[in-house]
């Protein structure tokens, strides 16, 4: 329905949840897809706290499959943006 509507910042929360369950599901591949997709929309619209937590939630798709490379990088920026917001929760 978001899709429809093009309301990208339902659409954005909406994978998001998705993804977490998928996650849950141990369908990774699905929930990373997921997550990347949210990402992108976070980019186009500037939305910087649902990048951050975009980010994040891949880094522990990444830690989970042992490509801690990727997860620490991930990660690192994750921290420059909740730095960037002074968002002290989120770090």
């Amino acid at each position: 329905m978001c899709r429809e509507l093009d309301d990208f910042d339902g659409l954005e929360a909406s994978l998001n949840g998705q993804a977490l369950i998928l996650s849950t599901w141990g369908r990774i591949d699905d929930a990373m897809r997921l997550h990347k997709e949210s990402e992108h929309i976070c980019r186009r619209l500037g939305k910087l706290s649902g990048l951050a937590m975009s980010l994040g939630n891949q880094a522990n798709i990444y830690s989970r499959r042992r490509r801690l490379d990727s997860a620490i990088a991930l990660h690192e920026e994750e921290e420059r943006i909740y730095r960037q917001l002074n968002d002290f929760d989120g770090l």
